[in-house]
């Protein structure tokens, strides 16, 4: 997994899945310097890699039914998986002649995001690592997936609802208090 997290983000919950998955490698752009990162070139020419980007577009093969059409033998998928706002990482797509000619995956889910404390743009929008989760649910489904399957990917879903709901406490407890010093119930200690 190649994660490319867009230079405007900061954080983003793709650390988490980086950090949940086996040989994984972070790049760092905003579009156009995508074409000379060095990583990315290093992958498009291993001719052992089959590169893919983890994208939902109406052409996107579905992550669920890839076949050796798509992966021939001999190659494994080098999956790129793009972080940032929903508008940053369309850019970034767009921007970048290798990003936007590399075929695109992705995976069907009625799943709504659990990322409580930022916005998407619509119901069907997920964050980066529940897209991760998701994606490797999905190519476990497929014809190439090895018939030992582990959850081990789980971590990072369980991690990420963690983040939320500390977030959303500390957001709750911030407002509370917020609320009571409005209301004049919060006294400053004299």
């Amino acid at each position: 997994n190649r994660f490319i997290q867009s230079a405007f983000e900061n954080g983003g919950s793709v650390r988490i899945a980086s950090l949940s998955c086996a040989n994984t490698t972070w790049i760092e752009g905003t579009g156009e310097d995508l074409d000379f990162s060095p990583e990315i070139l290093r992958t498009l020419s291993d001719p052992t890699l089959a590169p893919m980007v983890l994208y939902p577009t109406t052409d996107a093969t579905p992550l669920e039914s890839i076949s050796r059409a798509e992966i021939p033998a001999g190659r494994r998928l080098a999956l790129f998986v793009i972080d940032g706002t929903w508008y940053q990482a369309k850019q970034m797509v767009r921007r970048s002649l290798l990003l936007s000619t590399l075929p695109k995956v992705s995976f069907s889910t009625t799943k709504v995001s659990e990322y409580g404390f930022r916005k998407q743009p619509a119901e069907h929008c997920l964050s980066s690592v529940e897209a991760v989760h998701l994606a490797i649910d999905a190519f476990q489904k497929s014809p190439l997936a090895s018939t030992d399957l582990d959850r081990q990917h789980d971590q990072m879903i369980e991690i990420f609802r963690r983040m939320v709901r500390i977030q959303q406490e500390s957001s709750i407890g911030s407002r509370s208090l917020r609320i009571l010093a409005h209301q004049g119930s919060l006294k400053k200690p004299v």
